[in-house]
């Protein structure tokens, strides 16, 4: 009894180690604390809009209002709009401001849901095994092999009108995939360990097992994905508001805005750069912070 005490107890001092090592790394990587500088701006943009955006986002100015030129074309950045106007009238700085609401709430809620997800669904098929593994697996592969375009236009005629929520929906079903394989194979790994196998031979139950040896080696692999998943989660929506397929106008959308914008970039340039630079920015952000993650939390990239 002294004995396994001794283990558990040396067990978790080395897990605080390790995390502890890896909060150190993450301090002395000096683009990784300058991503979350920049990252903090954006949450703070994000979650304080109403009060950062100068005027209502779909609130249009026509010319008596200085918001379009006689000829109906969109304003230049100037002292009143400071990013310009669209090509109907409305304030670019606003609509760029509540964009970044959209984008942080698509692209968090996304990730988590499709990890929570791929963290279940891999972690269960593989601590079940046999056939049920193998019947999971192939609705997985299933899943993949549909076309993705097909997958969306199918959601969209399901919902008829699209809206943010619906979004979110169709990129969960369709990004937990790839997940699912990783970590069942993570798990697949980890389960033959020496010390899970032990505790399976004391008579320890699978539930107890995950909870306690599985679910913690995991922990480090779910914080990189989740980081991972942003970026991409945010890509995907812009990508089906571009098409007309993604959160509706006259809800801002960095996608729609690119859309409107890409076409009358020679005459209105304010329209595709701001919002493109906006979209770009917060990926190559949320793509630095999961790299450090990564670095910081994978020992076997330790000392790279």
């Amino acid at each position: 009894m002294a004995q396994l005490y001794i283990k558990s107890k040396r067990k978790s001092e080395i897990s605080r180690s390790l995390w502890a090592d890896a909060g150190q790394q993450l301090k002395r990587n000096k683009v990784f604390m300058a991503a979350c500088v920049i990252l903090a701006v954006y949450l703070i943009v994000g979650l304080f809009a109403p009060w950062i955006a100068r005027y209502d986002y779909a609130r249009q100015f026509r010319m008596r209002d200085g918001g379009l030129t006689a000829n109906g074309s969109p304003v230049a950045p100037n002292s009143r709009f400071w990013m310009g106007t669209d090509t109907l009238g409305r304030d670019l700085y606003s609509r760029l401001v509540w964009g970044t609401r959209t984008a942080l709430l698509v692209g968090i809620s996304v990730s988590l849901i499709t990890t929570l997800v791929s963290v279940l669904y891999g972690s269960i098929a593989s601590l079940i095994g046999g056939w049920v593994d193998d019947l999971m697996m192939r609705a997985v592969d299933v899943i993949m092999g549909l076309p993705y375009l097909f997958v969306v236009l199918l959601f969209v005629a399901i919902f008829r009108t699209p809206n943010l929520y619906a979004t979110i929906f169709v990129l969960c079903v369709l990004q937990w995939t790839g997940g699912a394989r990783v970590f069942r194979n993570q798990v697949s790994s980890i389960k033959e360990y020496e010390f899970v196998l032990a505790e399976r031979s004391l008579g320890a139950s699978t539930p107890y097992i995950f909870v306690r040896h599985i679910f913690p080696q995991l922990v480090p692999l779910i914080i990189v994905f989740i980081g991972l998943g942003i970026p991409g989660a945010i890509f995907a929506e812009a990508g089906l508001s571009f098409l007309g397929l993604g959160v509706p106008p006259p809800a801002p959308s960095w996608g729609g805005m690119v859309s409107q914008g890409i076409g009358l970039w020679r005459n209105a340039w304010w329209m595709l750069v701001f919002p493109a630079a906006a979209l770009v920015g917060l990926v190559i952000v949320f793509n630095l912070i999961a790299d450090g993650l990564r670095q910081a939390l994978d020992p076997r990239l330790k000392g790279q």
